[in-house]
């Protein structure tokens, strides 16, 4: 079947309408968008085969395994369908992209960095700023603008670059989109712009550029006064986030399992053995459900030879043009330039979890490779993948959407058998998801009759799936106290308060079970350490509900429990 004149037009406006949709955050949008490349790639006909096909079927298979082999496979089924349509996006977009569309492809991304960058000046959020229309944070416009920024420096500083009103409007664009970066301070967005100047300097043997620019910026970072230094670098968050932090937790979760990862999806579910103390009011409040590294996080989900097998497609794809030609034409200059400072700044944020970063990350991989292949694939065999590739894409998004619709429904539910159900519908989808198993302890205590045991059960297992957790330890010594076992019910209120020492109603149980055993003296200092901690968060806001759980302060409790340690 050949392609149909429409076909490289419908790419750019699946690009464009990608990006604009806030990026298909939502996995309904995003599953959609993925079912149109199918579509599409049926209408083009069977892909041409090459070594290129080869790789990207290497990084998706092992993908697949990683998914397979997870604790929770289906929560891994949407982000695999993610990189088979961008797999499938890339090929169409190679195949149909002639010299013309290729010309074409950098005028396509200013537009949208620029429609990207006016929407973040007229969107207004108070909580958020700078997103416009990529909720709810900035690096995502940013990705677009530096990756613009980057290109159009890419092209405009080779000799015979655009001249007349092209490269001046080409130029305009660069500029504004730089600038939008440096109001949303964007350290990640500004290295990468930096990074692909370097690059592209490099490439053309001009390294004295590099260490001329190196010096100036130096320069002027020296010559900025404090308080716009501190503004540009973001001192006042430093207290607020703790990548380098997430970034050796996510090492942490390599390290338990090299081989397959934690399954695509499921990188929340690692960093949650290896969470850090972030030292405020709660010591465990913080979680993370991305590396703050795309590459980072592919090698946890998917393992040490899922990043080789990934990084191998996209250097196969772009290697031809960055090392085998040293004056590419302009086309594949400015996607090179995008390319890189798109990859650097995935080297400290993550970007593919949005289905349109990917799909701009994957149309400037194909203008920057080389051809493919003239032999096509089968026919019948590329139609069963086109039908199986709509069908994954159509249904990606479903077993979130009944996560999200069972906990709607749990939350209006009154009945405590259907209440049950819903938790046991959940545990049976994810059943390394700490909360549902948290959720479910809690309807079996509530059930007619209560069983304390099977609660008790589930308690363990989100300890296990969530060990820095103070409240499950703490659940369990209720329960082990109602059935009578002091000694362990006493050793796991110690590990709540070791794991979350500002956890008052875990050292009020602690008092309690002292006073009982007739150990005063300890639990008055029990007590007395209480009073000092509660003392000491003063003024201290939180931030998250398990924050909240945590420095709860029983005031009546706690004027019983020093009458009790006083006598």
């Amino acid at each position: 079947m050949t392609r149909p004149d429409r076909l490289p037009g419908a790419l750019f406006v699946l690009l464009g309408a990608s990006l604009l949709a806030g990026g298909l955050r939502a996995p309904w949008a995003g599953a959609l968008a993925g079912a149109a490349v199918w579509v599409l790639a049926r209408l083009a006909g069977p892909a041409r085969l090459d070594r290129t096909l080869a790789f990207w079927a290497l990084w998706v298979g092992w993908a697949a395994l990683s998914v397979l082999f997870s604790d929770q496979p289906l929560k891994g089924v949407y982000s695999l369908s993610r990189w088979v349509s961008g797999a499938a996006f890339f090929a169409l977009c190679r195949q149909a992209w002639g010299e013309r569309e290729r010309g074409l492809w950098l005028d396509a991304l200013c537009a949208a960095a620029c429609v990207l960058g006016l929407g973040v000046l007229l969107i207004p959020n108070v909580n958020y700023p700078f997103t416009g229309f990529m909720p709810p944070y900035y690096n995502y416009s940013v990705f677009v603008e530096a990756a613009c920024a980057a290109a159009v420096a890419s092209v405009l500083g080779r000799p015979g670059g655009p001249a007349g009103a092209r490269g001046r409007a080409l130029a305009a664009a660069g500029v504004f989109c730089l600038i939008m970066v440096f109001l949303a301070r964007s350290r990640g967005g500004l290295i990468a712009i930096a990074a692909a100047g370097a690059f592209s300097a490099w490439r053309r043997g001009r390294a004295r550029w590099i260490l001329a620019a190196a010096l100036a910026g130096a320069g002027v970072l020296a010559l900025l006064p404090r308080e716009r230094l501190d503004y540009l670098l973001k001192a006042d968050q430093r207290s607020s986030f703790n990548r380098p932090q997430i970034w050796k937790a996510a090492l942490s979760v390599v390290g338990g399992n090299p081989i397959l990862g934690e399954g695509l999806g499921n990188f929340e579910q690692g960093f949650l053995r290896h969470n850090f103390p972030a030292r405020r009011a709660a010591n465990y409040g913080f979680s993370a459900d991305h590396a703050h590294s795309e590459f980072l996080e592919i090698m946890a989900e998917a393992g040490i030879p899922g990043l080789l097998a990934l990084a191998a497609a996209l250097l196969f794809c772009a290697a031809p043009w960055s090392a085998g030609r040293a004056r590419p034409d302009l086309p594949r200059e400015a996607a090179l330039g995008a390319l890189c400072a798109m990859s650097v700044q995935c080297l400290v944020d993550n970007m593919f979890h949005l289905q349109g970063l990917l799909f701009l990350f994957l149309s400037a991989l194909a203008v920057a490779g080389k051809t493919p292949g003239a032999e096509p694939l089968p026919v019948r065999p590329w139609r069963t993948a086109c039908l199986a590739g709509l069908a994954l894409s159509l249904l990606s998004w479903l077993p979130n959407w009944i996560l999200a619709s069972n906990w709607t429904l749990f939350k209006r539910e009154q009945r405590p058998e259907r209440r049950l159900e819903l938790a046991l519908e959940s545990v049976r989808l994810f059943p390394a998801d700490y909360y549902w198993r948290e959720v479910l302890g809690r309807c079996w205590l509530q059930a007619e009759p209560p069983r304390p045991d099977l609660a008790l059960r589930e308690f363990e297992r989100a300890a296990a799936l969530h060990p820095t957790n103070g409240l499950y330890p703490h659940l369990m010594a209720e329960l082990l106290t109602e059935n009578g076992e002091g000694d362990r019910a006493l050793a796991l209120a110690r590990k709540a308060v070791a794991l979350e020492p500002n956890y008052f109603a875990a050292r009020f149980m602690i008092v309690e079970m002292l006073a009982g055993r007739g150990l005063r003296d300890e639990a008055r200092r029990e007590l007395e350490e209480a009073e000092r901690r509660r003392g000491l968060l003063r003024g201290l806001s939180t931030h998250s509900a398990y924050d909240d759980m945590i420095v709860s302060f029983n005031d009546n409790r706690y004027e019983k429990l020093k009458r009790l340690v006083s006598r």
